[in-house]
């Protein structure tokens, strides 16, 4: 009989290990079902303030009991505090060791200064007894982990909140986001949570354009131009000037009476003031009529500059620059309409070179935007005008020469006056030498001229051996 049993379960051993094994399917892998995060009212996780409250932050957790719940009996997890990424305080946590049951995980606190004993932890939150850093990337992380029949079950589930700064502004707004200062105010208005210094200013970019409140020091409250008049913002800058039309930056700084733990909140405002100076006309001419103006014309020709706006301005300024963006004649004027006749094409004292010239007019009006226009015009002188250079054929002496020996010497004379430009080329024309004062500049008619060349380039290096011009 007892042979017998011993068969009996050989055989049924021998069926077990026929069978194939089959894998544990996980019908819900979802252990972590809620993390809910309630403060004191009227203050929310968005606006947890340890500051200024005693009231601690509140963390209850759901799990998945009636589907894990065996499982949670042998499991191991936490509930941590983390800014970003790091961990600031493990609230509780279980099975470290050994697996064992889920503690209670309802009604859990954290005061905003509990940490744990790590650097990393402490450059945030410094000890116990100081509130840690305002942000808004604080979360609570909660993980449960355990064993399902040779699986590994695990979920992570997180809730999101903000520590408020010592001293906050919320509520910034402007009463009218697009205003015509000409005839409306922005109407700031604010609330500071705790007594401290506060400072608002108005940004053009990264540029401060006016300071309305300079880290005055304000109670807990809300804040208009009633308690603050400068909150009545006129659209000027600190100099009493009208700021052009375009959107600018409210912002306002709060920070303890000490001035440590600073805060910041912004708000957009646009200016926007009516157009009314526009350029209606915007001319260049010259006395002749000609298309080119040539300033050496035996007949005084002059480049006429007329412009008419639409109504006067507060002032209006002509610039005439040539192709390298050189300042080269200037007007200025504040009438609806003007002209400027008097340029002769000279500067400092000389004929212009030839080219091509650019005159910008700008009109300028308080608190509207600059209007601008451009016109151009080139500077071509006649052959008649030019002069002549003599001999006309210019032949250094002597033509070939050693300058380990010797230099050569260039003698000239021009009929006119002249801008003179003296170089030494290559045969491909490129220039390698230039001489002092002779790079566009300018002699008197009949003045005569000696040029000493020792066969060196610009950088004072001897040139090889070959022809040059």
């Amino acid at each position: 009989m007892f042979k017998k049993f011993i068969s009996f379960l050989s055989a049924v051993s021998l069926l077990a290990m026929l069978v194939p094994q089959v894998a544990f399917a996980v019908d819900n892998d979802t252990v972590v079902t809620g993390v809910t995060l309630t403060v004191a009212l009227p203050a929310t996780p968005a606006t947890f303030d340890p500051n200024n409250s005693a009231d601690p932050l509140v963390i209850d957790v759901e799990l998945g009991t009636e589907f894990w719940d065996t499982e949670l009996k042998t499991s191991k997890g936490h509930v941590k505090v983390l800014k970003g990424t790091t961990v600031i305080k493990t609230v509780t946590s279980w099975g470290v060791a050994l697996p064992e049951a889920v503690p209670d995980l309802s009604s859990l606190e954290w005061d905003g200064k509990a940490l744990d004993d790590t650097p990393e932890a402490k450059a945030i939150c410094v000890d116990a007894d100081t509130v840690c850093k305002s942000g808004t990337d604080y979360k609570i992380e909660v993980s449960v982990e355990f064993d399902k029949g040779g699986t590994t079950i695990s979920d992570v589930d997180t809730a999101d909140f903000n520590i408020l700064p010592k001293v906050s502004v919320s509520n910034l707004a402007v009463s009218e986001p697009t205003f015509n200062p000409l005839t409306q105010t922005a109407d700031i208005s604010f609330k500071t949570s705790a007594t401290g210094l506060i400072s608002v200013e108005v940004l053009d970019g990264d540029t401060v354009k006016r300071t309305i409140l300079d880290k005055k020091q304000l109670s807990a409250g809300t804040y208009t131009k009633t308690e603050e008049a400068g909150l009545a913002w006129d659209g000027k800058d600190g100099n009493g000037i009208l700021l052009p039309s375009k959107p600018y930056t409210i912002r306002t700084t709060s920070s303890t009476l000490e001035g440590s733990d600073p805060d910041t909140d912004t708000v957009t405002v646009t200016v926007e003031i009516p157009q009314t100076v526009k350029i209606d006309a915007f001319s260049v001419t010259t006395t002749s009529g000609d298309s080119n103006f040539d300033p050496a014309k035996p007949a005084s020709e002059s480049l006429f500059i007329s412009y008419t706006l639409s109504q006067a301005a507060d002032s209006v300024s002509v610039d005439v620059k040539d192709a390298n963006n050189v300042l080269i004649k200037s007007f200025s004027s504040s009438n609806a309409t003007d002209t400027f006749s008097d340029w002769t094409g000279k500067f400092s004292n000389k004929f212009v070179l030839p080219g091509v010239y650019t005159v910008k007019i700008s009109a300028a009006k308080s608190g509207e935007t600059t209007v601008t226009d451009t016109k151009t015009f080139t500077v071509l002188y006649g052959a008649a005008e030019k002069g002549d250079i003599l001999p006309a054929l210019l032949t250094p002496i002597p033509s070939s020469f050693d300058p380990d020996v010797e230099d050569t010497v260039l003698d000239f004379t021009n009929t006119k006056d002249s801008d003179i430009t003296v170089e030494i080329q290559n045969q491909s024309g490129d220039v390698l030498r230039t001489f002092d004062g002779y790079k566009d500049t300018n002699y008197n008619a009949n003045d005569t001229h000696s040029i000493v060349w020792d066969g060196k380039n610009t950088s004072n290096s001897k040139l090889s051996v070959g022809t040059y011009k």
